[in-house]
């Protein structure tokens, strides 16, 4: 009988050789491109709420900083005619530096005061977002997007 630990491994590897194999095909095709970003976007969002779980607080801060990141790459695309490919790694960067810079005063909240602190912080980057319309298009978004594909 395997542990926890060695069937996740166990998944984890099998659900990489799927994506390596699957991967190939799915890049030929804008639609694919498309649902296997959206579902690694969503990979992302869970291993973090993982992450959050592990460190023992509740945070509801993660997903402004992948509202960052989305931005930020998708400036970098849209704006600057950098490829997708290189501006994704970019946009993490960038949330990565936020996230950080705004880490250790943030850590050194506990409890319900944590949460708020990190619901506050989420909501005032999304309005940052939607109400910056010459930088972010606003409620309707960047327009002419190229996308992954």
């Amino acid at each position: 009988m395997q542990n926890k630990t060695s069937r996740a491994s166990t998944a984890l590897w099998a659900s990489a050789i799927i994506l390596a194999i699957v991967s190939p095909l799915a890049l030929s095709n804008i639609y694919w491109t498309s649902v296997l970003t959206r579902i690694l976007i969503y990979v992302l969002m869970a291993v973090s709420l993982r992450t959050i779980y592990l460190v023992g607080e509740f945070s509801l801060g993660h997903v402004g900083f992948m509202c960052i990141g989305a931005y930020t790459s998708a400036l970098l695309s849209l704006k600057a005619g950098l490829p997708f490919a290189l501006t994704l790694p970019v946009g993490g960067v960038m949330a990565g530096l936020v996230a950080f810079s705004l880490g250790y005063p943030f850590m050194r909240v506990k409890g319900v005061y944590f949460v708020v602190l990190t619901l506050v912080t989420s909501e005032s980057f999304r309005l940052l977002a939607f109400n910056w319309k010459k930088l972010t298009g606003g409620v309707d978004g960047l327009i002419g997007f190229p996308g992954a594909g």
